[in-house]
């Protein structure tokens, strides 16, 4: 009995943490809204508006701040999973890279500047994520992460690299409530 007592706690702690980080995001982000595309749907919390980026692409959701400062866009990355790499962070290293590449061609982006490239895991859902600016003072964060068998990316655009900051919170927030 005790043995599975001490196996018991231990899970029970986790999930007890892992449900008062969620509460605590929901508090901190009240959702006045839902939007939904052809592909998934997110919620839209206070302060922001939704609308969808292109018609061309039914898959895109697109959140914008009220007062117009900060945009964030939810995409499925649709890649090959034969040709990446089997170990999960290169993999995600590389779909990140990807959508960096993807960026600057259709963006006509000449050289991006690299701010920070990371890893972390939330959840218990690994994801890469990757800050730059360029010229012209815009600002970039993108979060890509496994979801739904395929890869998603979220992606944060300001006029300062302190908005994309104060945002960074709930654009995992967003990611991890996608439907």
């Amino acid at each position: 009995m005790l043995k599975r007592l001490l196996y018991i706690l231990p899970l029970l702690i986790i999930a007890a943490c892992s449900a008062s980080t969620d509460t605590e995001l929901i508090k901190k982000y009240p959702v006045t809204g839902f939007t939904q595309s052809d592909y998934f749907g997110t919620p839209v919390p206070r302060g922001w508006f939704s609308t969808h980026k292109s018609v061309d692409k039914p898959d895109d959701l697109l959140l914008v701040k009220d007062d117009y400062s900060v945009t964030l866009s939810v995409n499925r990355i649709s890649v090959n999973n034969k040709v990446l790499p089997e170990d999960a962070e290169e993999a995600l290293a590389e779909v990140a890279g990807y959508a960096l590449l993807s960026r600057k061609y259709n963006q006509n982006i000449r050289e991006p500047e690299v701010l920070e490239f990371s890893y972390g895991t939330i959840n218990s859902i690994d994801y890469a994520e990757l800050s730059y600016s360029t010229t012209g003072n815009n600002y970039y964060n993108v979060v890509v992460m496994r979801k739904f068998n395929n890869y998603v990316e979220c992606e944060l655009k300001a006029n300062s690299r302190n908005k994309i900051n104060n945002n960074r919170e709930l654009q995992k927030f967003i990611l991890l409530n996608l439907k």
